[in-house]
């Protein structure tokens, strides 16, 4: 299922309807599958059911719903959300699946030479300056390569973990729900709202069978895509531990409650956190300016650091840029760009293809 969709996508169950009892009121349409996925209608083992109608043949009326399914698909409207999220999809299965007028656009991508300030200029038209940052996050959104080592059959990682260091309003945040939006397998969460059983597993009971089930934390549900998580500096020292095997190996290991279990967590960390004090000391060096333990820093591919200087030719073009946005609301959604937002997601979608 995390290979497939996440929540909040519409799906199509592919299977047969089976009610158990064969009662026409349990077999009402309107489900939300699109198809007939498996249904099935059982007693529930904690209620008994109205026991007053026994002499009118009817023992049981508390049921509930289970999907026997047999295939899943996923509905997802954004570009590489529903058939190209797998790992293992090559460049001419993609490439066949376009149609002519993609294949022209693409072509005319590859040939701009002035790509990567095209690319920047429609992800993050409303954040001025800081243009290697973008950079940054655009090359995170590219990815690496996975390789293993000849010798030891070491796994070495392809996903670029990306962390925005700086001064308050520098927009940090607005970054990562701009990434979080574009990318279609993306989750954001808050650092300080998260623990490390949301970020990781954890171990539930099932109502029905009493026995413990592993229900996916956020890395899980980001498989193949990205996390974001804001405040990361207000996350517990506990809960950055619990996330160390995800941002290397990039796989999550339980033991709890006699389920044990490896699962894959292979997305990248795009990360934003605030300096100790709430300004960013330039007179110190960068481990001395954020609280995290080194093994978390060893993880970070890339830092950015983002000072907010007192400078009023800046301060009066992030003025001008603010006002720009919020007046001419209308006019500022049909701002032109080179390349529009499902251009770009063909674009990477396309050259993640690629092994060099």
């Amino acid at each position: 299922m995390v290979e497939t969709v996440q929540p909040g996508d519409r799906c199509t169950l592919t299977g047969t309807l089976i009610v158990i009892p064969d009662i026409a009121q349990l077999s009402t349409p309107g489900l939300r599958a699109e198809t007939g996925g498996g249904n099935r209608g059982r007693a529930s083992e904690k209620e008994g059911g109205l026991t007053g109608l026994k002499a009118l043949g009817v023992r049981d009326l508390n049921y509930k719903l289970a999907f026997l399914c047999c295939h899943i698909e996923s509905n997802n409207t954004k570009f590489g959300g529903k058939d190209f999220s797998h790992e293992n999809v090559d460049s001419l299965t993609l490439w066949k699946s376009m149609s002519d007028h993609e294949h022209l656009i693409l072509k005319k991508m590859s040939e701009d030479k002035l790509i990567a300030e095209n690319l920047i200029d429609t992800l993050f038209p409303n954040i001025y300056g800081n243009d290697e940052v973008k950079l940054g996050v655009l090359l995170m959104l590219f990815g690496g390569v996975a390789k293993k080592s000849e010798d030891e059959g070491t796994t070495l990682r392809g996903d670029i973990n990306v962390c925005l260091v700086g001064d308050p309003s520098t927009a940090k945040s607005q970054i990562l729900k701009t990434v979080a939006e574009f990318c279609p397998r993306a989750i954001y969460t808050s650092g300080k709202a998260s623990s490390a059983a949301g970020l990781t597993v954890a171990a539930v009971k099932d109502e029905d069978s009493f026995d413990f089930a592993i229900e996916a934390g956020a890395l899980m549900l980001a498989d193949n895509g990205v996390r974001c998580i804001d405040e990361f500096d207000k996350m517990h020292p506990k809960d950055q531990v619990a996330i160390h095997e995800a941002m290397e190996q990039q796989t999550i290991t339980i033991t709890k409650a006699g389920v044990k279990a490896t699962l894959n967590a292979r997305a990248s960390i795009l990360a934003a956190a605030n300096p100790v004090g709430g300004r960013y000391d330039r007179s110190r060096p960068l481990k001395h300016n954020v609280q995290f333990s080194a093994p978390i820093m060893s993880r970070f591919d890339l830092f950015f650091v983002l000072v907010d200087e007192c400078n009023e030719v800046v301060d009066y073009a992030i003025a001008r840029k603010i006002v720009e946005n919020h007046r001419n609301t209308a006019k500022h959604s049909l701002r032109q760009t080179k390349y529009s937002i499902e251009d770009i997601q063909k674009y990477i979608a396309f050259a993640k293809c690629f092994k060099p």
